[in-house]
């Protein structure tokens, strides 16, 4: 009798007015890839996502918050301005996991994704992130920042630990910090572990070299760099204008040298397919994960998708890049200068001093920050 194939619980989250548009597709391909797995949305707009979210939809709200939380952004009240509270969302979305721990009840593997990342994990590939994780993993997206596009935890008590390890990481800051921030600091620290997004660094896989052979191929983890080139940037950078073939300034190797292709998931099967690509003296590699800046609502990955094969065709530099267009899911409205004034006038003079420090401290980053890093205001 053949073993069972793993299965793992799915988490998304979604908070504030910016929900990213791919969300519901994407949790639904992802269970496809996964039989027999379930999803979970942690979201504060549960009446947005109870009709159409493909599982269990859970309420999220100011008294789940992890302390560690609510202790950053009072470091930095305004923070809750900037771009509309947008990046205090962003870091809070990793402890907003732990409400959904309040809902699985059993230890299987847990597998956080972004709302924008399209899912390649297949049973094969599960059983190798239970095979090799420990603990509660993300892939970098630089040597200082990791990016939970895609996050691993072999059960629910390893996904709390790690929850619990980064509140910890941020209570010791003295100042904001991002998620990516946060991620980066807890995997120089040891207590997240890194999946690999360099072919280099691949986790050798067999079953999944071309025609099936025995060879092994590399698999590897998606934080920006495939996506960016494969799909292009959010067009919120664009002027709604999306266009692939972007090559992230901090990934070591030229993309644009990698060969693309369509390939069934588990030769032969003709049901399931995955993107995979040559990366030259790397030879085959497997991304677990595709990080979609793009936003866009993907039709099913398939052999004969026109769409796909377009971008295919594109990606391995074979046909002229169309231009695409597409709109932004982020809406950055916040306070007008007269109310941001207004509720400034109005705090006492420990909060006024609050305001004008993380002010400060913010003007001072974007001064001296590095080409293609900042915020959105």
């Amino acid at each position: 009798m053949n073993a069972p194939k793993p299965s793992a619980t799915l988490i998304y989250v979604a908070l504030g007015p910016n929900p990213a548009p791919t969300l519901n597709l994407f949790a639904s391909y992802a269970l496809e890839k996964l039989p027999g797995s379930s999803a979970v949305l942690v979201t504060d707009g549960v009446e947005n996502w109870e009709a159409s979210f493909p599982g269990a939809v859970i309420s999220y709200g100011d008294s789940d918050r992890n302390p560690a939380i609510v202790l950053a952004e009072g470091r930095e009240v305004s923070r809750r301005f900037v771009a509309n509270g947008y990046w205090v969302r962003t870091l809070e979305r990793i402890f907003a996991l732990e409400k959904a721990c309040e809902y699985i009840r059993d230890e299987r593997p847990v597998i956080h994704f972004e709302s924008d990342c399209f899912s390649q994990v297949t049973p094969e590939v599960l059983s190798e992130l239970e095979l090799r994780c420990r603990g509660t993993a993300v892939p970098s997206d630089t040597p200082s920042k990791g990016c939970a596009s895609i996050l691993f935890a072999p059960s629910r008590q390893s996904l709390l630990k790690g929850i619990e390890d980064l509140a910890d990481i941020l209570g010791q800051q003295s100042s904001w910090i991002s998620d990516m921030e946060l991620l980066g600091l807890g995997i120089r620290s040891g207590v997240i572990e890194e999946l690999p997004t360099r072919p280099e660094h691949g986790w050798p896989i067999r079953g999944f070299s071309k025609g099936g052979g025995a060879t092994s191929s590399k698999l590897i983890f998606d934080a920006s760099a495939l996506g960016l080139y494969f799909f292009g940037r959010d067009p919120l950078h664009t002027e709604g204008k999306i266009l692939g073939g972007y090559q992230h300034v901090r990934f070591e190797h030229d993309i644009s040298s990698w060969q693309w292709d369509i390939q069934p998931s588990k030769p032969p099967n003709d049901a399931d397919y995955l993107v995979e690509l040559t990366a030259g003296q790397f030879g085959h590699v497997v991304p677990a994960n595709l990080h979609v800046h793009s936003k866009e609502l993907l039709p099913a990955l398939k052999k004969n998708s026109d769409f796909w094969n377009r971008l295919i065709r594109e990606a391995n530099g074979t046909t002229t890049r169309l231009e695409r267009t597409g709109n932004s899911s982020y809406q950055f409205i916040g306070l007008t200068t007269s109310e941001k004034l207004g509720y400034f006038w109005s705090q006492n003079h420990h909060h006024k001093l609050i305001l004008v420090r993380s002010f400060v401290q913010r003007m001072f980053a974007i001064l001296t920050r590095s080409p293609g890093e900042g915020e959105k205001w």
